[in-house]
């Protein structure tokens, strides 16, 4: 199982409603299905507990971490690592902040590893079965 990831950019339908921050350069074209001319296709991302946030653009974690950890959850994965990465601090405490959110979240950690604060384990809650 795996889920699609959708880049960013290819939300908009036009340049104004692109916005500022968009990634649309001059010389690209967008495509009657608002996505980027020349731009990759989504590719789908395994659910194997192992969730690596250098390949998703960071205003994407808000929707990301919740929907990866629900599938490990569903997939029966109860030990999630984050990557995140060292740098300044704030993808980290983004991701941490959203796994205090998450009510199925027992607990988390940075990695003992050679990571170290680059990354985070998360334990979840199994899922209930229905009776």
């Amino acid at each position: 199982m795996a889920i699609p990831w959708k880049n960013r950019r290819s939300r908009c339908c036009t340049r104004r409603e692109a916005g500022p921050r968009s990634r649309i350069l001059p010389n690209q074209k967008l495509n009657e299905d608002c996505t980027v001319e020349g731009e990759p296709e989504p590719r789908e991302y395994p659910i194997d507990g192992i969730l690596d946030l250098h390949k998703f653009d960071p205003s994407d974690i808000g929707t990301l971490v919740p929907d990866y950890l629900q599938l490990c959850r569903e997939k029966g994965i109860l030990r999630v690592r984050i990557i995140h990465g060292k740098g300044t601090g704030k993808l980290r405490r983004g991701v941490h902040a959203l796994l205090d959110q998450q009510p199925y979240v027992r607990d988390y950690d940075l990695a003992t590893d050679k990571s170290s604060w680059g990354a985070t384990i998360a334990h979840l809650d199994p899922l209930e079965e229905e009776s």
